[in-house]
């Protein structure tokens, strides 16, 4: 650990609590602000020794502060790792249950795609013949009329909008609402609702936006697969940014996702974007990845 030791020096901030739920070290390593706020995804991990650990943080902050520089980009690097023991088996009661509303085009495929994650997935739509589409991953079915009030940790709306009303926002039993369905709220009080109940939205326009960075990137862009594809997983990225700054601010997420996209229509960038450090969110609000993203 000697020479990982000598490299914090190197980095503007590393935080290491235990995780309250996992009891597992969680590190935070924020490698460098200079160019703008540090951004940079969550690593999942078997570690022979948690501080092991702690030096992935910091080697994988400072590149994605590289990365960043190198693509012109006005942000530095960061790293959230949680070190699991060496024998876990890493899905083994730490899924989470996710409840998918809506099995069509979008929703069919998101299914597959979270069944091939090894999610915990349940299912819903109004068509009861998409029960085959259930079985054949072995997602559990759930009736549309008790889906919404489902007891799960993500409800994922794919289906039609307004179905997050101020008659069902009480009833919810969920922690997150996240998934591709436009225009999920009925109306902008449904907004306050969850905020209250401290359900986290992550506004539909943000997370759903990857259709149309793929299609401008390659379309009238014409970059490459890969370039579109890291533009596309970058949307987590923006997803982080708004529910730090709804964090920050003390707004709701709706709202900090309406003055990103207001200020930075006016080229201006949000004052909760520009904070320097890590805060709660980056260790609560990470995604987990394999060895190899960044």
């Amino acid at each position: 650990m000697k020479g990982s030791d000598m490299s914090i020096l190197d980095h503007e901030e590393v935080v290491i609590r235990r995780g309250s739920r996992s009891g597992l070290p969680v590190i935070v390593a924020v490698h460098s602000t200079v160019l703008g706020q540090a951004v940079g995804g969550c690593r999942i991990w078997r570690y022979a020794d948690w501080r092991d650990g702690v030096a992935d943080a910091l080697l994988l902050a400072d590149a994605m502060t590289r990365k960043c520089a190198v693509a012109g980009l006005p942000n530095g690097g960061g790293k959230t790792v949680v070190a699991v023991p060496a024998d876990a088996v890493l899905d083994a009661g730490r899924r989470r249950d996710l409840l998918l509303l809506g099995l069509g085009n979008v929703g069919g495929r998101l299914a597959r795609l979270l069944a091939a994650e090894r999610a915990e997935l349940l299912v819903s739509d109004v068509d009861p013949a998409k029960q085959a589409l259930a079985t054949e991953l072995g997602a559990t079915w759930v009736g549309p009329d008790e889906a919404l009030t489902a007891d799960v940790d993500i409800l994922v709306p794919a289906a039609l909008g307004g179905v997050l009303t101020e008659d069902v926002v009480p009833a919810l039993r969920c922690a997150a609402v996240a998934g591709p369905a436009n225009n999920q709220l009925a109306g902008p009080a449904v907004a306050d609702l969850l905020h209250r109940r401290k359900i986290v939205w992550v506004p539909d326009y943000v997370v759903s936006a990857g259709g149309v960075i793929h299609a401008l990137s390659v379309e009238l862009r014409h970059s490459t697969a890969e370039e579109a594809l890291a533009r596309v997983h970058a949307v987590g990225e923006t997803v982080d940014d708004v529910l730090a700054a709804a964090d920050r601010t003390g707004i709701t997420p709706a709202q900090a996702a309406l003055d990103l996209a207001a200020l930075r229509l006016r080229g201006g960038t949000p004052p909760g974007l520009t904070s320097r450090g890590p805060t709660s969110s980056v260790t609560s609000r990470t995604r987990a990845s394999s060895p190899g993203t960044g």
